[in-house]
């Protein structure tokens, strides 16, 4: 069987999007990669080994071929570990190469290029001009497909020396459980367990929202120029608070809540 999983090679400040193909073939057990790989690459085999082993995987006893396409640019560097060895597992079939679609993205940036803007304590240096320039890295299309952004302010000194008065971490996982077992159960016969499953037509069943509430949000979305795919993110995300609340129904409240962690796409918007 042949897997193919994504990876990237990084040279200088260029990255090139690369294929690694694994196959697994009868005959005496080997490990062989191919696609103009450098001698780190060539060592991924040792490292991948312990990796499969330590979390509990057997390394296929099998003839390994792996391919880094595209073959005429230089591999180089341990960033195709990861790759390889899910790859591994995909084409010996201990998981599922069809669930590597799922995935959450978890990224962090500073605000602007000083790091300082909404900050109570540091003024910010940069001018908007700069603001802007630095948040055009991060294009409107993908941009669109991150379901919140967080603003995390400075925690200041007083603040870390004085004992945290906080919900226990113990109790935020017993609701979130909670609130993916609501979730499981409820969309069962569409063969989801998720929210963030969820399609439109999905969407426009689960998610049901009342005429004030709809208007809301269309407000939101018009002037903070979002498209019909934000729209969507926003009603799952509501549709997540609501559980996390152990309410069955959208509230304003929920929507609204959403609507704010569109917040990136505010500042830019502004």
């Amino acid at each position: 069987m042949i897997a193919k999983v994504m990876g990237a090679d990084v040279s200088g400040l260029d990255a090139h999007l690369v294929e690694v193909e694994v196959d697994l073939g009868s005959g005496l057990p080997m490990f062989s990669g191919v696609g103009l790989p450098d001698a780190t690459v060539k060592e991924s085999r040792d490292r991948v080994r312990a990796a499969l082993k330590n979390t509990g995987f057997q390394f296929p006893l099998k003839r390994i071929t792996i391919n880094l396409a595209p073959a005429d640019i230089k591999k180089e560097g341990a960033g195709f570990d990861l790759p390889m060895a899910v790859g591994l597992l995909v084409a010996d079939g201990a998981i599922d190469g069809d669930r590597l679609r799922d995935y959450v993205l978890v990224g962090a940036m500073n605000p602007c290029p000083c790091g300082f803007l909404g900050d109570s304590q540091r003024p910010c240096r940069c001018t908007p001009v700069e603001i802007r320039r630095y948040r055009s890295r991060v294009s409107g299309p993908l941009l669109d497909r991150i379901d919140m952004h967080v603003d995390v302010p400075a925690v200041s000194t007083h603040e870390v020396a004085q004992p945290a008065d906080a919900e226990p971490s113990a109790a935020v996982r017993t609701r979130v459980v909670k609130t993916r077992q609501i979730q499981a159960e409820r969309y069962a016969r569409e063969r989801l367990y998720c929210n963030a499953q969820l399609k439109p037509r999905h969407v426009r069943t689960y998610c049901e929202i009342t005429k004030n509430i709809r208007e809301m949000i269309e407000r939101a979305i018009d002037k903070l120029g979002l498209s019909a795919r934000a729209f969507s993110r926003v009603l799952k995300v509501a549709r997540t608070i609501a559980y996390l609340e152990g309410k069955a129904d959208i509230e304003l409240q929920h929507a609204a809540e959403a609507v704010q962690y569109r917040n990136l796409d505010r500042r830019l918007v502004a």
